[in-house]
């Protein structure tokens, strides 16, 4: 397995929830299944992946990053304190015929959520003129409760508690509604943050540069001393070339 390079910007997946990279790898991972939890980790510059297959690669690969020995260190929500994917979210609330129904409601705009450009209460309105009758009241037990099925990828809550240890500063950055970051707290990881930022109740977002500086500016934080744990490549690209 490569060693991690010190100083880089790492870009981390979990790929159990990344159909993209799921489907890509499984041709090569003849022993793949749904019980395993796979990490994919790689610079932004595209040097030496690391593919984390089990808790005991996950382990390594988090030894690494404890012993770049970085002030604070940046997460992710979706896909890295605790998974978020649609179909399983929704899953919870409906059967396999209306679940393409309801996703395409549900989902119709999502982005305007995060982005804070409508209310929730608006947005949810929206939903109910896109669904039949009959799902009304599912979709509205979902809007109130979905973020309670989002499973902790527990390997990084690990890592976090022993990060909280060294008095790593821990932060949250994440693209997500205001009702989220109101509810935010129904996973107790987040006691342990020294401090987070949601795009929709301060309307930026990733991948944009603004956001970061957002969190560079309210916390104090120079962003040499932080390493950044995102869902999505493309952020810590952008970021690197914004400077």
């Amino acid at each position: 397995m490569p060693v991690f390079e010190m100083n880089k910007i790492f870009h981390i997946t979990h790929v159990e929830s990344n159909e993209c990279w799921k489907n890509m790898l499984l041709p090569i991972l003849p022993h793949f299944s749904q019980k395993h939890t796979f990490f994919l980790i790689r610079s932004i510059d595209e040097f030496s992946p690391v593919l984390c297959y089990d808790k005991q690669s996950f382990k390594y690969a988090s030894e690494r990053i404890l012993l770049m020995n970085y002030k604070h260190i940046i997460f992710d929500f979706g896909n890295v304190l605790a998974t978020f994917q649609s179909d399983d979210l929704l899953r919870s609330y409906c059967n396999r015929e209306d679940l393409p129904i309801l996703k395409d409601a549900v989902y119709h705009n999502w982005q305007a959520l995060d982005e804070g450009s409508i209310s929730y209460e608006e947005y949810q309105k929206e939903t109910f003129a896109q669904l039949p009758a009959r799902l009304h009241e599912t979709a509205r037990k979902c809007f109130a409760t979905w973020y309670q099925h989002m499973i902790p990828i527990q390997p990084v809550w690990d890592m976090i508690h022993r990060l909280k240890e060294q008095q790593t500063g821990l932060y949250i950055l994440s693209n997500a509604p205001i009702f989220f970051e109101e509810h935010a707290d129904f996973f107790e990881i987040t006691r342990l943050f020294d401090g987070a930022v949601y795009s929709g109740s301060i309307k930026k977002f990733k991948p944009n540069p603004d956001i970061y500086q957002h969190l560079f500016d309210t916390f104090s934080l120079n962003p040499s001393d932080c390493f950044l744990w995102m869902t999505n490549p493309k952020t810590s690209k952008l970021l690197r070339s914004s400077g």
